[in-house]
């Protein structure tokens, strides 16, 4: 991981058998962190099935590596595979600041997705409190706006309002295909799937 902030971490004891496993120059050591959630744990970065929604293919009748972790979490509470659609006047903002000077515009929204990193994690609040984040944004003509895709807290529900921030900190990371910018803080509401009427229950996932 490239990502200053959680390379503090990759060395330590209670990892060393991970690193191991998993070195430097492995597909997992490469992938670019970017985004606005930020943690010194590089734990906080990984996902379970509950959070990415795969839990109706996670059988327990086999054996495989993490099963016994996955097991002894199954009572606990759970992220969940979520949407968020963002608010319209906050993103005409986004867009308006390409014209101001030095580095006062925010990150660009690059259309129609704009998922700029490998590992893209957009930190999300609600009433003030970090309920979890996003990996995914786009702009969906289902929807007629801009809309991302992610993992919130099991009492984030439709209709909820919450608060996306937008860009990276301190102007923007050490990856010269990222323009240096201002963050921003972008008004969202929890939806449900996105997908139009005419496609519900035919298979399309």
């Amino acid at each position: 991981m490239d990502r200053q902030y959680a390379a503090g971490r990759v060395f330590e004891p209670e990892l060393a058998d991970f690193r191991r496993w998993h070195n430097g120059n492995s597909f997992e050591g490469r992938l670019a962190l970017g985004g606005s959630f930020v943690s010194d744990r590089i734990e906080d970065y990984y996902v379970t099935p509950w959070d990415l929604g795969y839990t109706h293919i996670a059988k327990f009748d086999h054996d495989f590596i993490g099963r016994e972790a996955l097991e002894a979490r199954i009572d606990e509470p759970h992220r969940h595979k979520a949407w968020v659609e963002w608010n319209q006047d906050d993103v005409a903002k986004i867009f308006a600041s390409m014209y101001n000077e030095g580095d006062q515009r925010y990150k660009y929204l690059d259309t129609p997705m704009s998922t700029y990193t490998a590992c893209q994690f957009d930190r999300v609040e609600k009433d003030g409190r970090h309920i979890g984040s996003m990996n995914l944004s786009i702009y969906s003509s289902n929807t007629r706006s801009w809309i991302s895709l992610g993992s919130l807290d099991a009492d984030a529900q439709p209709g909820d309002e919450v608060v996306l921030t937008w860009g990276e900190p301190n102007g923007g990371s050490n990856n010269r295909a990222i323009e240096r910018h201002a963050q921003t803080t972008v008004r969202a509401t929890v939806i449900n799937r996105p997908f139009s009427e005419s496609t519900q229950g035919s298979g399309n996932r």
